[in-house]
């Protein structure tokens, strides 16, 4: 796995930025953004993509208490709001209290994992 612990580090940072981004969700659940984008993308690129259960779990990876903490409650949160989420609008689910949650703790995942700040590209 070597060579790719920092590809997958850095698509994580970039998976787990989106999930904790509020504008860029406003912008592109909304299509105002250059991105397509949608709550349900967003489970399959956390769940799929990222494969964040094996991301928290790697030797390779190597996360800290802290990181593997933050990172086991984002999966905590998304899962405790996963099943509304098929069945609700993004305008439902954007401001919802537990979307707010799942939010907050990317947030705090993200900064613990200590990514370069994603550039989106729009200054």
């Amino acid at each position: 796995m070597g060579a790719n612990v920092a590809m997958w580090r850095k698509n994580a940072c970039q998976i787990i930025w989106t999930v904790a981004d509020e504008k860029f969700q406003r912008d592109n659940w909304f299509g105002k953004g250059e991105y397509v984008s949608s709550p349900s993308e967003m489970y399959n690129n956390v769940f799929d993509d990222l494969a964040i259960e094996e991301f928290l779990a790697s030797p390779e990876i190597a996360l800290n208490v802290l990181q593997k903490a933050a990172g086991n409650r984002l999966v905590e949160a998304m899962n405790a709001f996963e099943k509304p989420v098929d069945s609700l609008t993004p305008d439902q689910v954007i401001d919802h209290p537990a979307w707010r949650e799942v939010r907050d703790a990317a947030k705090r995942f993200w900064d613990l994992l200590e990514c370069e700040k994603y550039d989106d590209t729009r200054e």
